[in-house]
């Protein structure tokens, strides 16, 4: 079972936002599997416009934020509600 819930304004499509969020967040993870290294834990990509963060939470899932507060305080967050999810997504695969 997927579901995507989201707060977007009505002229974004849900579809595309998330598929260009998964693009970047792929990309990234290419890029550093190409250097043998770690793949990032998170995206971060910061504009006058605001904030954006995408982080990877298995295979098939991923938890992508805007906001116009700082990019600290959005990680954070980020990273509280990853902790939580992941959580969630273990027990349910266990």
């Amino acid at each position: 079972m997927s579901s995507c819930s989201c707060y977007l304004p009505r002229d974004v499509h849900v579809e595309t936002f998330a598929t260009l969020s998964a693009t970047l967040l792929g990309a990234s993870e290419v890029v550093y599997t190409g250097l043998n290294k770690e793949p990032p834990r998170r995206v971060v990509e910061e504009s006058d416009a605001g904030n954006l963060v995408a982080v990877g939470l298995g295979k098939k899932a991923m938890l992508v934020a805007m906001s116009t507060q700082g990019v600290d305080k959005l990680t954070e967050g980020i990273e509280v509600a990853t902790a939580n999810i992941r959580e969630v997504l273990r027990k349910e695969s266990g």
